[in-house]
């Protein structure tokens, strides 16, 4: 659902309710609605659209740089787009680095990481 949506119809709740002209509403509301949006988006809702998967940021090496909670706020905070970070999680073809940075959702990254500590420890 999108901000001016969910406005519109706490504005009419609010008018219906209290009898007030929707105008006192704008900017208090308004200002409100977006913070809880962000907030929530951030937190990983996205409008309760489904599950958010978490995403680790690699080196074009493999090494660990940064995990983030999901591809929209890994897009955010490095400016790339979330088609790109996707495509390079779910291991497209021709779809290997986004802006000099590999990606990987991260229960898939920590199982292979289990994998390779397992691997290293019977081979001892």
């Amino acid at each position: 659902m999108h901000v001016e949506k969910v406005y519109e119809e706490l504005t009419r709740e609010i008018m219906f309710k209290l009898k007030l002209p929707g105008s006192l509403f704008y900017s208090f509301i308004m200002k409100r609605i977006e913070w809880a949006y962000i907030i929530g988006f951030e937190a990983g809702m996205r409008n309760f659209s489904g599950p958010v998967a978490a995403v680790v940021q690699l080196t074009k090496t493999g090494e660990f740089i940064r995990r983030f909670e999901s591809v929209t706020i890994a897009a955010r905070v490095l400016d790339i787009s979330t088609s790109q970070i996707c495509k390079i999680c779910i291991k497209k073809i021709g779809h290997k680095t986004a802006h000099g940075f590999k990606f990987e959702y991260a229960d898939e990254y920590y199982a292979r990481i289990q994998v390779k500590k397992e691997l290293n420890t019977t081979e001892l």
